[in-house]
């Protein structure tokens, strides 16, 4: 009793984290969308887009409550047939270009296909990064039965592999829903999953993100399959579960975390002796797959790797901790590890350096990077297709932007729906025995956790949306009985809660117009007009300025309030840790902010990358801009010396901005190149270009605080959510 006690108010404390955590990850993912093309998504659209998509699936949910599960059944399989054939279809018009990470597996595979061998051979790239390996195998067992049946190009059978299982895996994710939920939610959970974008543009991308996904969502239906009771079907859907989730984990270390989160789940619901015997079933299958995969499969290929080379697991923890890359990945961190001769020593030793420097701020970013910025590289993928028919130019210009939106939307509906379930949990009075959810709550919460040390990426919590969404959408029906409430009760009193929702819907338009008509002003009305040169970087000058302990000193023109600046410099004549002080003045000459940055080691130029450049990024307290004024930085080292110094390139004047390319999104916001009027000068000369100078910006925001807006937004989200029903009856009744 006093275990159960404990896990019941343990999992009390963690539904109470949850709720804080995620409030602000929902809240994040509403107001501060970035990426490198659109810059900043519209909050209100995004506002509105939620509200319309919770209206539909709750539309949907009513008619669906019509059919029995039989139907539903049917229409589920539809789905799945429907959905699988759109992903093909995506798939032949359009072929994903393999950058990054992919490009070195997706080479690695050809070079075996081609060669008719086993070989993996030597690979600088797979020393680097060994757990790579178990995907570039993955992908050449596809490829090489392609390969067997002649295909001209094996690489299309990946694509309809990956097809199939993605939408296999939303079939699952019903059958998933309807055991946990009943078929009517689980319908809903599909059809969301269905019009989501991001399960298509990797469908044609076939990295770890979307090739591991099916195996965790297999592993939890086996896990879900094992609680019938039968113990030759549980011992045997226990091994099944194990065996999916070693598969996604080869692929994708975190898939784990939902097969962590279940043994810890089931231990904590049954008594001890039970727990354990179902997790330690379900561990044997796991451990059964990685010994088959480590002494059968992968010897077969005999590959080859430089272990003095080898990226530790810790290397991604000191990358985590980057301050100013919010915990993102750089070369000059990886080359820092590659070339360490001790590496576990140098890399716990900078990772020592930089817990000191972080703050309650930085790991506030960090989150929001992960799990709110949303996108998962949508656009970038986009702009890497390399097949130019009739769907690519359909999706080229105004509709991209609306994909991209309802990716986020999307998103959002679900984080809201989560965020409910949350809340719901909490309040809950049965024990914690009772939870459908828990074993979700508590993977996301351990995904939370890890992401908040490890190396970050916006593209990482695609992973976990199947489970977010599977734990989310019952929450649909709480808002449809919220919806369908007539009387609130409180103590003596009672108010007539259709009479207010009819008064609230008749002012619904007059709300939403006040609504628009105040952003309209703050956001048109309050622009200002800068005429100013734009000074860009010209490559091809390649003409380098060494920056030793001279007074390099860059004039700046600026109308806002900033707080930060980032620099592109070249770090490849950095050759030992270096102290680089930065002091920003006004035009007066007064000292306005200062202090240091340390540089490691930068990349040395190769062949393929010549030119290696890395951001240093200033991050300081907001300098109070009231008026348009000219502002000073200066940038040098007392620890530089001439076989020890940072080099800046020198640039052209490029063109002119006109005012119609400052209006333009691109030049609005934080974090963007304004460089107006800019001058650089070095030891008081001035040079025939400018550093590439990026200024933060104070972002535009909404005429009101930005949490004061999602509350007044909540409240026009359930306005807009009744109003047509509440306006029909009130037709009726004043027909009647």
């Amino acid at each position: 009793m006093k275990f159960k006690a404990f896990m019941n108010r343990g999992y009390k404390i963690l539904c109470l984290l949850m709720l804080f955590l995620w409030s602000k990850i929902t809240f994040d993912t509403i107001f501060f969308i970035y990426d490198t093309n659109m810059r900043e998504m519209r909050p209100l659209t995004l506002i509105i887009g939620t509200i319309v998509s919770l209206m539909i699936f709750v539309y949907i949910m009513r008619k669906l409550k019509n059919y029995d599960e039989k139907k539903h059944n049917k229409i589920a399989y539809a789905t799945f047939i429907i959905v699988f054939f759109i992903m093909l279809l995506w798939g032949s018009n359009i072929q994903a270009l393999p950058t990054y990470d992919l490009s070195h597996v997706v080479d690695q595979v050809n070079v075996m296909l081609k060669n008719h061998t086993h070989i993996f051979g030597a690979n600088t790239y797979f020393s680097i990064y060994p757990n790579q390996v178990p995907l570039a195998l993955f992908i050449y067992s596809i490829e090489a039965i392609g390969s067997i049946f002649h295909m001209a190009n094996p690489g299309y059978l990946m694509i309809v592999y990956n097809a199939f299982m993605t939408s296999f895996s939303l079939l699952i994710i019903y059958k998933i829903v309807k055991k946990l939920f009943g078929s009517t939610p689980a319908l809903i959970a599909m059809f969301m999953l269905a019009v989501y974008p991001d399960f298509y543009l990797f469908v044609t991308y076939y990295y770890s993100d979307i090739l591991s996904l099916p195996f965790s969502v297999l592993g939890y239906y086996f896990l879900l399959k094992s609680e019938s009771g039968n113990f030759k079907k549980e011992s045997a859907n226990l091994l099944l579960a194990g065996i999916m989730f070693a598969m996604g984990f080869k692929l994708r270390v975190v898939t784990a975390i939902l097969f962590i989160a279940y043994i810890i789940d089931t231990i904590g619901k049954n008594n001890l002796k039970v727990g354990l015997k179902r997790a330690g079933i379900a561990l044997l299958g796991f451990v059964f797959f990685i010994g088959l995969y480590n002494k059968v499969y992968y010897p077969i290929f005999k590959v080859e790797t430089d272990k003095t080379i080898t990226l530790p697991a810790i290397h991604w923890v000191m990358m985590g901790l980057d301050y100013d890359l919010d915990g993102g990945y750089t070369d000059a961190d990886a080359m820092y590890s590659i070339r360490s001769l001790d590496k576990t020593k140098d890399i716990f030793a900078m990772m020592g350096k930089r817990l000191t420097h972080l703050d309650e701020s930085f790991f506030s970013r960090k989150i929001s990077r992960v799990w709110s910025t949303g996108d998962h590289d949508i656009l970038r993928k986009y702009g890497m297709m390399n097949s130019y028919g009739t769907i690519y130019y359909y999706l080229d210009n105004k509709p991209k932007i609306f994909i991209r939106y309802l990716a986020q939307i999307m998103k959002i509906t679900i984080y809201f729906l989560f965020l409910i379930t949350i809340g719901k949990e909490l309040g809950k009075k049965k024990d914690y025995e009772s939870s459908k959810v828990s074993t979700i709550i508590i993977a996301i919460f351990g995904a939370i956790v890890f992401y908040l040390i490890w190396e970050a990426l916006n593209r990482y919590s695609f992973t976990f949306l199947p489970w977010i969404l599977i734990a989310a959408v019952p929450s649909l029906a709480h808002i449809d009985e919220l919806v369908q409430v007539k009387t609130i009760k409180i103590d003596k009193f009672s108010i007539n809660f259709q009479e207010f929702r009819n008064i609230v819907a008749k002012l619904l338009v007059v709300i939403t117009g006040i609504l628009l008509t105040l952003n309209l002003f703050k956001y048109c009305l309050f622009t200002y007009k800068l005429d100013f040169d734009r000074i860009v970087q010209d490559n091809n000058t390649k003409n380098f300025i060494p920056v030793i302990d001279n007074d390099v000193v860059e004039e700046f023109r600026l109308a806002d309030d900033f707080n930060r600046i980032q620099l592109q410099v070249y770090t490849s004549t950095i050759t030992r840790l270096t102290v680089y002080n930065y002091e920003i003045y006004d035009e007066n000459h007064q000292l306005l902010r200062e202090g240091t940055y340390e540089i490691i080691p930068g990349v040395t130029p190769t062949k393929d990358n010549p030119v290696p450049t890395r951001n240093i990024n200033l991050v300081f307290d907001p300098v109070e801009v009231s008026e348009e004024g000219t502002y000073y930085m200066r940038f040098f080292s007392n620890e530089a010396s001439t076989r020890n110094y940072l080099s800046v390139n020198s640039f052209v004047l490029h063109e002119d901005i006109t005012d119609y390319e400052y209006f333009s999104p691109e030049y609005l916001g934080i974090d963007y190149d304004v460089n107006p009027r800019g001058k650089t000068y070095v030891d008081g000369e001035l040079l025939d270009g400018s550093l590439r100078l990026r200024i933060s910006l104070r972002k535009r925001s909404t005429i009101m605080p930005v949490y004061v807006f999602l509350i007044f937004s909540m409240g026009v989200m359930y306005c807009i959510m009744i109003s047509v029903k509440v306006i029909k009856g009130s037709g009726k009744h004043e027909t009647q």
